[in-house]
């Protein structure tokens, strides 16, 4: 601790011009503070009262009961004020404050036989005005116009009766021919680009199914094909090119020769790949398998395309993961994305299938909740096991010791500068803490429990229960105080305070308490300010000798504290 020297027998004065933030720990600094609620900070060197919460809306259902929001999401490609609800809640996905059934190939379920959606640990991600709902794998069009449904990613025909034809021979010819013939068509499920999966081949045509690549222990050896991409569409016939993990062009086989007629019940497909946690990056869609053995990159531009491998740049991609232990999930972060496993960083470089690559993989820190990943200032903070974390790109850097507190969960949110954070502590209690990305300094404000947020239009908007509240509202009934961290005046004399100074704003007008606690004992009332205005205040403290003493200011609304100055006396030693 930097405290002035008092000298014994002999007033001094002590003056806290620059004020930190929360430090909870046995010691702290001159400014900074042993505990606050609802401190908020931002106005460097000052210390500040948080903002107030207006309701901006709330969630109810058709019946007009409130339910619990589960996750939340700002549809980024509308213009205008957020005014309504988009997200899953109570099981259900909302698109501006309406609920959205769900439709199961082309049929709307009944109420009673939906698809719901249940859980928290729910990601959304806007994907050029399709909303992605993992890991359920649900998706949500809003671009041009607003679809009438939530529907599943994966779509086709399944267990269709089909003939299988090729021709030419793909180790003479530049180009081969496969198509699937089927009855009645194929309508307008699939177009020209789309990555399908065929199975259900058996026999000498079981060479023919396309390889999964959910997992790294899955057989993808070059006699079957991994990326099967349709071609065109006439009348019944389906036209498609089939390659191997090396890319080289292949045909549908009947043993030795190629398909010529035969007859198969296959499912035909578009597969979305089995994902835990998605995110939007480059104009890709990425996802981690939960499994941990894969991270995914979709096709540049189309979210439902993970299986095309033509050796293009717009290819889709993915890579095995060695690491043990299963994805905690994934997110953009400057011009890469980082993967995290609970003890694992894998941070993805490149800008194309060619170059993506994952050079290094960080040990030993990892993620344990995906909710409280967020970037500020230039960084990417998120929650581990020993506490908060900044990352750069190189090894992170523990920033939440003076917490003194250990986290189990946490969801959290950014406006460009401060990482605002919902934690869960180990004790079972919770708090809402802000990160002055800038200042390196942590503010409490409540214990509010707060399931997501989104930021539109510069504003930080957060889910409560079926609330939806706007975080920069009016903070005249807002109740606040601070108690300073040990002061010791550094030395073992014994000392007692005169007065207190305080240099105050006090823009809301309400009485503002100014408190001493002396050796940890009880809290004293020293005084009261009442005055509105912006001045310094005197409150005499009547003499009390200690070792040490804190000092605790609370009031109510808005109010800027510019300084606190202490009149300070120190005696002789006194020994127990």
């Amino acid at each position: 601790m930097k405290y002035p020297t008092i000298s014994a027998g002999k007033n001094g004065s002590a003056q806290t011009l620059q004020f930190g933030g929360l430090n909870r720990r046995e010691t702290g600094n001159e400014g900074e503070f042993s505990d606050m609620n609802n401190i908020a900070g931002g106005q460097n060197p000052c210390i500040t009262v948080r903002k107030g919460r207006a309701e901006a809306f709330s969630v109810k259902d058709t019946s007009g009961k409130e339910v619990n929001i589960q996750a939340m999401i700002a549809p980024k490609y509308e213009n205008g004020p957020l005014t309504a609800f988009t997200g899953v809640a109570g099981g259900a996905f909302y698109y501006n404050g309406e609920k959205t059934p769900f439709e199961d190939a082309g049929k709307t379920l009944p109420e009673d036989e939906k698809m719901k959606i249940s859980g928290n640990d729910i990601c959304l991600a806007d994907f050029n005005g399709v909303i992605i709902i993992c890991p359920q794998m649900y998706y949500f069009s809003y671009v041009p116009e607003p679809d009438t449904a939530v529907r599943k990613m994966e779509k086709g025909f399944y267990g269709a009766a089909v003939k299988a034809y090729s021709s030419g021979n793909p180790e003479e010819d530049a180009e081969v021919i496969n198509y699937l013939e089927k009855a009645n068509g194929w309508g307008d499920t699939f177009k020209s680009g789309d990555c399908i999966f065929l199975k259900g081949f058996e026999g000498d045509l079981a060479v023919n199914n396309t390889v999964s690549i959910d997992s790294k222990f899955e057989e993808a050896d070059d006699s079957r094909p991994l990326s099967v991409v349709v071609q065109k569409i006439e009348g019944n016939k389906l036209y498609f090119q089939m390659t191997n993990r090396r890319g080289k062009l292949m045909v549908l086989k009947n043993g030795t020769k190629n398909a010529s007629g035969q007859a198969a019940t296959l499912d035909v497909y578009i597969p979305i790949p089995d994902m835990n946690w998605v995110c939007v990056h480059n104009n890709r869609l990425w996802g981690t398998n939960p499994n941990g053995e894969q991270i995914y990159a979709s096709k540049l531009g189309d979210a439902f395309n993970f299986n095309t491998f033509a050796g293009l740049g717009t290819d889709s991609w993915y890579s095995e993961i060695g690491t043990k232990g299963g994805f905690v999930g994934i997110v953009s972060f400057r011009d890469s994305v980082v993967a995290f496993k609970r003890d694992f960083i894998h941070h993805v470089y490149g800008d194309k299938p060619s170059s993506f690559s994952i050079p290094t993989q960080i040990e030993d820190c990892g993620c344990i909740d995906i909710k409280s990943a967020a970037v500020a200032g230039g960084n990417l903070y998120f929650l581990g096991y020993r506490g908060f974390y900044a990352y750069t790109g190189g090894n992170a850097t523990l920033i939440s010791d003076k917490l003194n507190m250990t986290y189990t969960g946490a969801a959290a949110m950014t406006d460009g500068r401060n990482y605002y954070v919902h934690a869960q502590r180990s004790d079972g209690k919770t708090e809402f803490l802000k990160f002055d990305a800038e200042l390196g300094a942590w503010y409490k404000e409540d214990d509010i429990n707060l399931a997501g947020y989104v930021r539109w239009n510069n504003n930080l908007y957060a889910a409560e229960g079926g609330h939806v509240w706007r975080l920069d509202g009016d903070n005249s009934g807002v109740k606040w105080f601070f108690d300073t961290t040990v002061i010791t005046e550094d030395t073992m004399q014994t000392k007692g305070v005169f007065d207190l100074f305080l240099r105050v704003d006090n823009k809301g007008g309400k009485d503002i308490s100014v408190y001493i606690l002396r050796d940890n004992g009880e809290t004293r009332l020293c005084g009261t300010i009442k005055d509105d205005a912006f001045r310094t205040h005197r409150v005499p403290v009547r003499f009390q000798m200690g070792d040490s003493c804190k000092i605790r200011v609370e009031g109510t609304g808005d109010c800027v504290i510019h300084g606190i100055e202490r009149t300070v006396y120190a005696g002789g030693k006194r020994y127990r």
